[in-house]
């Protein structure tokens, strides 16, 4: 039954497209999209309003930790290396745990209108690629993997058995939305992917064998100044943090460089999200727009962090757009948010809304478009073009016709209702305005 939504407006990363408008799906499929008079002369239609809202395709979450949903949101004491090892104290180790923390992040994701994610599997653990497989969200689980100096090679080992073990249980394709191979851009459903964890607790050759196995890659980059010290001079909270476990030799030595230039060999060739990126020079934005790389800014929680250096709003995410780099938006973990019951990239762009006043068009492009480039995912799926979408949402709170009805979802706290869920997904009927 071919089904026409109709609501205040409706937009997807090149604006608003029609306000009033409507939305002509067939299954996963568009059919079309304009003014609702253009619906009129159509016969056997199944018919949903829904009144004063936004119709928008999902949203694309680039970098979140939703094996650490079960901890929830915690305030920070001011101290990176503290907040780690909270961290590690708090995360759940058994198969029967973490699987049930990544179901309550997925969960909160669909609470939050998302369709696809970045997800980090902390422990570098199949269960936490098998749940997201089973959830219906698009996207990477990305195995995280620890190892510098003599213990690099132990990384690379870890990393390249557990790619090669799960590359067939953790992809499926979505016989309707593309039977493209899924580690290709362009392909669909959950990809398994590598991330070792940053340039203080990885050597490169970790990186270099990661490149290699030619997944999705991520890391997390330049997020922290202590990070410089590591880097350039083997020093400071990291390289203490690394005696402390156990983890540290004389192997490891400075490279006198930023955290940037450090993957120079890597970064320059092989596509790869790098998460945070709060502290950049010239010249690390001069390579950055230079390589494959999507940036995955995470707002809240650089406000949290307090970086940089205590004013988040001198975030370089506006000179990277202004670059031609891709940005897209991402959340980390639930630790770092102010709403606990989800996770949502919605969230994100009203905060940047509100404090920065960025066009509401761009977001929308940073929060659908770009993360899902960012994911080796076809940008089509969270447009509204004719053809397969990976699902549809329903924001409350339009106040206004055309322009000003994205303003208004932004303006307000009203969480999204899902229209059209992802493909498979189990959504909770709460969420479903329309069911």
């Amino acid at each position: 039954m071919r089904r026409l939504i109709t609501a205040a407006a409706v937009a997807d990363a090149s604006g608003i497209l029609a306000s009033p408008g409507g939305v002509l799906i067939d299954g996963h499929r568009v059919l079309g999209v304009g003014p609702i008079s253009d619906f009129e002369s159509l016969e056997g239609l199944e018919r949903e309003d829904f009144g004063s809202s936004l119709l928008m395709p999902g949203l694309v979450n680039l970098h979140t930790h939703l094996d650490l949903s079960h901890i929830g949101p915690v305030p920070f004491n001011g101290d990176f290396v503290s907040w780690v090892d909270l961290v590690r104290d708090q995360r759940v180790e058994d198969e029967s745990s973490l699987a049930a923390s990544v179901d309550l992040g997925v969960s909160y994701a669909f609470a939050g209108g998302t369709v696809a994610v970045g997800d980090i599997a902390g422990l570098g653990r199949a269960v936490a690629a098998q749940q997201l497989l089973n959830s219906g969200l698009l996207g990477v689980s990305y195995m995280e993997v620890f190892g510098h100096g003599s213990y690099a090679q132990a990384a690379v080992d870890m990393l390249s058995t557990r790619i090669n073990a799960s590359a067939a249980a953790a992809t499926v394709t979505n016989s309707n939305v593309s039977d493209s191979d899924s580690r290709e851009p362009g392909g669909a459903g959950m990809k398994l992917g590598a991330q070792p964890h940053a340039p203080y607790s990885c050597g490169l050759s970790v990186y270099e064998a990661a490149a290699q196995l030619r997944v999705p890659m991520a890391t997390h980059l330049s997020e922290t100044r202590a990070e410089f010290d590591f880097v350039a001079r083997a020093q400071g909270p990291f390289a203490e943090l690394l005696h402390r476990l156990g983890k540290w030799d004389q192997s490891i030595e400075p490279q006198n460089c930023h955290p940037v230039e450090s993957l120079s060999s890597v970064l320059s060739w092989a596509p790869c999200v790098v998460a945070h990126v709060n502290y950049l020079d010239q010249h690390a934005c001069d390579l950055l727009a230079r390589w494959p790389v999507t940036v995955a800014y995470c707002p809240r929680a650089s406000a949290y962090f307090g970086h940089p250096d205590g004013q988040p709003e001198n975030h370089p995410y506006r000179e990277l757009v202004e670059r031609g780099i891709r940005v897209g938006l991402g959340t980390d973990s639930l630790l770092c948010l102010d709403t606990p019951n989800r996770i949502s990239i919605l969230d994100e762009m009203r905060f940047l809304w509100r404090r920065d006043g960025i066009d509401p068009v761009r977001l929308l492009q940073m929060a659908t478009v770009n993360g899902a480039v960012g994911l080796h995912l076809d940008p089509s799926l969270v447009l509204l073009n004719k053809g397969p979408v990976a699902g549809l949402i329903a924001i409350p709170g339009v106040k206004h016709i055309g322009h000003e009805a994205l303003q208004d979802v932004l303006a307000g706290d009203e969480q999204p209702v899902w229209v059209l869920p992802p493909q498979n997904a189990d959504i909770d009927g709460s969420l479903r305005l329309g069911s």
